[in-house]
């Protein structure tokens, strides 16, 4: 005969004895993250105006001071930074800014999708608002907790901060090639030009510089970049029509009295077809959302993390 191996029967008391450790230790780590983002979550209003606020690269560069140099950073109000330029890093980096609260769920989605199509990680689906959360207060190192924690920073970031505040630290702290942060000073290092003067061509450039800012910049001119920047090129000059700014705008009807409606859509250039607009992202798909012609209904625009689904993942060439 078979001898059948009797394993012991464990108590139910045991079992419900184990199960309640587990449930005590689960609760004292949450109360001690809820306990650790109550000692650390920056307060935001004091950043809400006034002087752009040094990353914690930008401080690591500088020894734990601001650099004193412009070539390496040389923060700007928005009101200095051209709009083409704006509207590019926008359409590169996170199209649908201007409508989310500091996370965007379907791209976030289009990034899991298509990291389980390629069986790696090869895209993120941080937002603007993420990444300046990242930039100045998190290392670079990804875990788990580094995430929770950017997250709950950001949506507390969001609460604090307008969208064209968010925005204007965001393009001064960004990282665009070695020593080099904020448009500034990346214009002044690649074209050697004021940050005023920038073209619309540099512009894109510039925006297809930040997924990977080290190895693919205007100083490299890998094919990559090259691919990334005649992709943002053609969204600036109409290609796609994506989501507008949310807050109203102030105008007068035909009788004077003052009115509402939605606000212009924040392009460079003129005309409903200009454009508007993510640790380091590549392509994501296409979904449905509104244009910027009001009363237009539900159109086709391109959701976009960093770079659209036709271009190749940064580690590859085009």
């Amino acid at each position: 005969m078979r001898r059948v191996l009797k394993l012991p029967v464990i108590a139910w008391k045991t079992w419900a004895n184990l199960i309640g450790l587990l449930v005590l230790g689960i609760v004292a780590v949450v109360l001690a993250d809820v306990w650790w983002l109550k000692q650390n979550l920056p307060d935001f209003e004091s950043i809400a105006e006034g002087p752009v606020p040094a990353s914690r690269p930008i401080l690591e560069h500088g020894g734990g001071k601001p650099p004193s140099s412009i070539e390496v950073w040389d923060p700007r109000p928005l009101s200095e930074i051209p709009e083409h330029l704006q509207n590019a890093v926008i359409l590169s980096e996170d199209v649908r800014f201007w409508k989310h609260r500091g996370v965007d769920l379907a791209a976030l989605g289009e990034a899991i999708q298509h990291n389980l199509d390629q069986g790696r990680l090869e895209v993120g689906g941080s937002t603007i608002s993420q990444q300046t959360v990242k930039n100045l207060y998190f290392s670079f190192e990804k875990t788990f907790l580094r995430k929770w924690h950017e997250l709950v920073f950001t949506l507390a970031m969001e609460r604090s901060l307008s969208k064209d505040r968010i925005l204007e630290i965001y393009l001064n702290i960004a990282q665009f090639g070695e020593n080099t942060f904020g448009v500034a000073a990346a214009t002044r290092r690649y074209y050697g030009t004021p940050l005023t003067m920038v073209t619309q061509l540099q512009a894109a450039e510039l925006a297809a510089t930040l997924p990977s800012p080290t190895r693919d910049n205007p100083a490299t001119g890998t094919r990559l970049l090259e691919h990334r920047r005649d992709k943002v090129l053609r969204w600036l000059d109409g290609d796609f029509s994506p989501l507008p700014r949310t807050e109203p705008a102030v105008t007068t009807d035909t009788t004077g009295q003052p009115t509402t409606r939605p606000a212009a859509t924040h392009a460079a250039g003129t005309g409903p077809a200009q454009a508007t607009a993510s640790t380091a992202a590549q392509p994501v798909s296409t979904v449905a959302g509104p244009t910027n012609k009001p009363g237009s209904g539900a159109q086709p625009v391109t959701a976009i993390a960093s770079v659209p689904v036709s271009e190749p993942p940064a580690s590859k060439d085009p």
